[in-house]
């Protein structure tokens, strides 16, 4: 039989960690004076997504 090939890296630990750094790195901008509309423009997204996504 033939060997399987490796098994691809877990996504979901990836991606669980690119939020958390991204969540600090919002709260950070903002702790440094950033505007959510600001982060919004960056991220691609309207103002209130921002800030109902990361306001803490």
């Amino acid at each position: 039989m033939g060997r399987s090939p490796a098994a691809p890296p877990p996504v979901l630990p990836l991606l669980t960690q690119a939020r958390a750094v991204l969540a600090a790195a919002v709260a950070a901008d903002r702790a440094a004076g950033a505007t959510w509309e600001e982060i919004a423009a960056i991220l691609d997204v309207s103002s209130d997504t921002a800030a109902r996504r990361y306001r803490t």
